[in-house]
């Protein structure tokens, strides 16, 4: 299921960006990424990264106006066999190139549940939210929120060292 204990250094994604799902630890230095979302969690797969995901010393260039890291949907109403988890993130240094016309937020997280879905909804299967998140050196005219949706990760530890440019 996925990868396991990755290193991508040195890369240049497209309009995709990266696509993954997986365990362990990710590294991602020094890489480029156009696309909404610098990582996005394969839905078909629930989203899921056991472990740690680390960006640092990264570009990504947006190529729509939603404004998140990390990508992923996963309503809960799925059982996939398995827990789904939601990664570790540190992010180290990550410039994002953008033409800040509105002060929208850049969010770690978006709505991984989905706007349709109410909270009051049952959600069985809902992915694991990450234990923390710590954020170092982001350049970006925004503010930054740790998810589109607060509710989502009411336990996550958020850390942040920012420099907004």
């Amino acid at each position: 299921m996925g990868v396991t204990n990755c290193t991508l250094r040195r890369c240049r994604l497209g309009w995709q960006c990266l696509n993954a799902i997986g365990n362990g630890t990710f590294l991602i230095e020094e890489t480029e990424a156009h696309g909404d979302a610098f990582v996005n969690l394969r839905e078909d797969y629930g989203c899921t990264w056991r472990g740690e995901i680390t960006i640092r010393n990264c570009t990504w260039v947006p190529r729509s106006e939603k404004r998140a890291v990390f990508s992923a949907r996963n309503d809960g109403t799925h059982n996939f066999g398995y827990a789904c988890h939601l990664p570790d993130v540190v992010i180290d240094g990550l410039t994002v190139v953008e033409d800040a016309q509105d002060d929208a937020p850049l969010f770690i997280f978006n709505d991984y549940l989905g706007h349709e879905a109410p909270a009051e909804m049952e959600h069985p299967w809902m992915p694991i939210p990450p234990r923390q998140v710590r954020v170092r050196g982001i350049h970006t005219q925004r503010p930054i929120q740790l998810c589109e949706r607060p509710e989502l990760m009411p336990e996550t530890v958020f850390i942040t060292e920012t420099a907004q440019a």
